[in-house]
């Protein structure tokens, strides 16, 4: 009983906070859905302070930076992001070059070593980087991987 009522106050702590962050990343994603591009940057930044959001925060940060028309500034948060998430940042920056038509910029960002291996979404992502440089052959060569994955391009 003792040991309940003092560390009573810590849960609550440790509750206020964890409702406080999903609450963040719950804003962020909202106002990126309703196309308030600063306004989901800014609220998912906050939110990507957190080291267990982090990733999905920053990557949508970025799309919102992206969205805004600054793909410099969507670069850079993709860039912070830690190397435990270095698929999710390939993929993200796989993304962003290909949607800017800079798919030599993609296919780098796909075939670093920290991303492998791929994910489905990398990997189809790669297959599109490589046929828009006029590499077929080696997209093709991907169809089995994806198949594999049950990817759809």
């Amino acid at each position: 009983l003792a040991w309940t009522l003092l560390s009573m106050p810590f849960t609550a702590w440790r509750n206020r906070r964890e409702r406080l962050r999903r609450a963040r990343l719950t804003e962020g994603l909202d106002a990126l859905e309703r196309g308030d591009w600063s306004t989901a940057e800014k609220t998912l930044l906050r939110a990507a302070e957190d080291d267990e959001v982090a990733g999905l925060a920053r990557v949508n940060a970025a799309r919102a930076a992206a969205s805004r028309g600054e793909a410099a500034l969507a670069r850079q948060h993709l860039d912070a992001l830690p190397d435990t998430h270095a698929a999710t940042r390939a993929v993200a920056i796989g993304e962003l070059a290909l949607a800017h038509n800079r798919p030599d910029e993609a296919l780098v960002a796909l075939d670093a070593p920290a991303a492998q291996p791929l994910p489905s979404r990398g990997l189809a992502l790669r297959a599109q980087a490589l046929a828009a440089l006029g590499r077929a052959g080696d997209a093709y060569g991907l169809l089995g991987a994806l198949r594999k994955q049950q990817a759809s391009i």
